[in-house]
């Protein structure tokens, strides 16, 4: 898949097949060009670049009839966790993985991550651990909170 709309078609025709489980660890972007063009645009014809959001995966799922559990990642700049509790119950998800990625250790490029998982019951923070062993907790927390 190569656009958000083409990532949604492939993720509603998985989950209507019948998912147990959806883990949305991907980010799709929020906004795309409204249009594209098949030709060459010069640059002095380009005054403004127009956008449109992009539905939103997680949430789109969670309003479907007989609905997978949902597990969804929280990518954040900085160590306030209020937008993941936020992400949580706007998005409909069942837990969400917050990571700071400006934490020495963390994010994108190390084979380590620090992730807090945060669910309708609280807050469970863990340390510095590989990126393996993360998959592995957060696996365990959906054992002990799935359906």
């Amino acid at each position: 898949v190569e656009t958000g709309g083409e990532f949604l078609g492939a993720v509603q025709r998985s989950v209507e097949g019948g998912t147990d489980i959806l883990v949305m660890a991907a980010a799709v972007a929020d906004f795309a060009p409204e249009g594209f063009s098949k030709k060459k645009i010069g640059k002095e014809s380009i005054k403004d670049i127009k956008l449109k959001k992009v539905p939103d995966i997680v949430k789109f799922v969670s309003g479907m009839e007989n609905r997978p559990f949902i597990i969804g990642f929280s990518a954040e700049t900085g160590p306030d966790i209020a937008k993941t509790k936020n992400k949580l119950r706007d998005k409909g998800m069942d837990f969400a993985v917050f990571n700071d990625v400006t934490e020495e250790g963390a994010g994108f490029d190390t084979d380590t991550n620090i992730i807090s998982i945060v669910d309708y019951n609280g807050v469970y923070s863990f340390p510095l651990m590989s990126k393996e062993e993360c998959a592995g907790v957060i696996f365990d927390h959906y054992l002990k909170r799935g359906k």
